[in-house]
């Protein structure tokens, strides 16, 4: 495929091993994943949160609970909260993470925690907490061309400023704007 100077290359990519936030994958998946080679103890630990016993054979649940607190307080700089939803609320789900909810007449985006993001109207991603990483940090293999212009890549994460929940990542170039993923008025 060959692409103009103008021409945008979009895609979304939510993680490698599995869908979503890594925090969010069971603990025992990634250990089987350790054992086929899949994964390393220090990926296992760094990307997923788990511990993996010293005999591979199985995660610990109380340093994992552990790990992931830290990973998700490092994340947004305080301990995140917990869920804190509101069943009385009329709720469509917008993806695996975010909610288009009314509240007192208005149109919400929220995070599924309960958090309320913005206006349905707005970019979710512009009140997100919002962390820029070289490109490298997408994984191993993620390298521009060459050919590419000389302009920097930036890996970003977006999280929940509440429960730390990874809600999107994207790949632009440092001075882009955010991207727009989610227009629930459309």
């Amino acid at each position: 495929t060959h692409m103009g100077r103008d021409d945008v290359y979009f895609f979304t990519s939510t993680g490698g091993g599995g869908y979503g936030d890594p925090l969010e994958r069971d603990p025992d998946l990634v250990v089987k994943d350790f054992r086929n080679f899949l994964v390393t103890r220090q990926a296992a630990r760094e990307i997923y949160g788990v511990h993996v016993q010293e005999d591979g054979r199985s995660a610990d649940p109380e340093e994992t609970a552990a790990l992931r607190l830290r990973i998700r307080t490092k994340r947004i700089g305080k301990p995140p909260v917990e869920s804190q939803l509101d069943s009385s609320s009329k709720k469509a789900r917008l993806n695996e993470y975010l909610c288009l909810v009314k509240r007192n007449g208005e149109e919400r985006i929220e995070c599924r925690c309960g958090f309320s993001l913005c206006r349905s109207d707005d970019n979710y991603k512009l009140h997100a907490l919002r962390k820029d990483f070289p490109i490298g940090a997408a994984g191993p293999h993620v390298d521009p061309s060459p050919r590419a212009p000389r302009k920097t890549f930036a890996w970003r994460e977006f999280y929940c400023p509440a429960c730390a929940l990874l809600l999107t990542t994207e790949v632009a170039l440092e001075e882009d704007p955010v991207l727009r993923e989610l227009n629930p008025k459309v």
